[in-house]
């Protein structure tokens, strides 16, 4: 089983990551974490515990509009 972090980085390895955009939906909150998702090519960060519907919505959708 792998966690999120080391999908990211499989996908990132294959080159598949810029072929598809990633927005992390995760109970992780620190810094480090987001920037780690970053660096592994996710284009957002979204906290499970703080965000809601309508901002996962609008998130989501402001990326598959650009």
């Amino acid at each position: 089983k792998k966690n999120g972090f080391e999908v990211l980085a499989e996908l990132k390895d294959k080159g598949l990551i810029g072929q598809m955009t990633v927005i992390v939906f995760s109970h992780l909150v620190q810094p480090e974490d987001q920037a780690k998702a970053k660096a592994l090519g996710a284009v957002d960060y979204l906290n499970k515990d703080t965000t809601n519907f309508e901002t996962m919505y609008q998130v989501i959708m402001s990326h598959v509009a650009t």
